[in-house]
Order: C-alpha cells, then sequence, then structure tokens
C-alpha cells in the first residue's frame, strides 16, 4: 500500500542587511568585508573603536586564549577549495573588516589554579 504525503512549502527571500557606509548584502561575510561594521550616518566610523576582553583561566588556558585573540588581529587564510564558503578573514582590527581594535589587559586576567578547577569538576 502506497502512502503518498504532501506538505506545502515557500522560499522566503534572504534579508539585505546593511553594513558600514549603508553598503548592503545578503551575505554578512561579503557585507562586512567590503562594507565593514554598521553605524550611523551621523558617525565617521563604526563605535566601539577597541574591545576590551577579560580571561577566566588556567594558566594554559589564558595563554591559548590569547594567542587566539593576537591571530584574530591579523589575516587568516581561507579554504582554498571553497573560497566562497570560507574566504580570508583580513584580521579584526581598526585597519580592516571591524574597524575595531582588540585588547587584553593584564589587569582582566584572573588565573584560576589547577587545585581549584579539580575542586569544581567534583562537584559537577
Amino acid at each position: 500500500m502506497n502512502v503518498t504525503r504532501s506538505f506545502k512549502c515557500f522560499y522566503i527571500e534572504e534579508p539585505e542587511l546593511i553594513f558600514g557606509n549603508e553598503g548592503r548584502s545578503i551575505d554578512p561575510k561579503a557585507g562586512i568585508m567590503a562594507f565593514g561594521p554598521y553605524h550611523l550616518p551621523s558617525q565617521k566610523t563604526p563605535h566601539p573603536e577597541k574591545i576590551t576582553l577579560g580571561i577566566i583561566g588556567d594558566r594554559k588556558s589564558i595563554e591559548l586564549a590569547r594567542e587566539w585573540v593576537e591571530q584574530c588581529k591579523h589575516e587568516i587564510k581561507g579554504k582554498l577549495d571553497n573560497p566562497y564558503l570560507f574566504p580570508d578573514f583580513l584580521g579584526f582590527n581598526r585597519e580592516n573588516t571591524f574597524r575595531c581594535d582588540l585588547e587584553v589587559p593584564d589587569s582582566l586576567i584572573r588565573i584560576i589554579s589547577e587545585d581549584r578547577i579539580k575542586d569544581v569538576i567534583k562537584i559537577a
């Protein structure tokens, strides 16, 4: 016995996203690369100009997090086999892409000891 089922479907157009200088694109990656982040027409540049990050963890995870933030500030090559899906990332800095700097000051680093982490894991 064959049972035929039907369902209704419809297509929703991709919305146009608005980026810096009123640039428009349906692709968030392409839009942010081409126009930068959105900002009000009365503003010359996006705000904020700087994002301050704090990191909490053991010494190793803090070191790795700082290295990752540093890598994000510079160009990261996309995947050559599919550059449209994985384009180059020009870096999270004031000169490119997000028009904003990332900062991790020592005053916002909190180290948790390995023993304390083990104690917390025991509770979970």
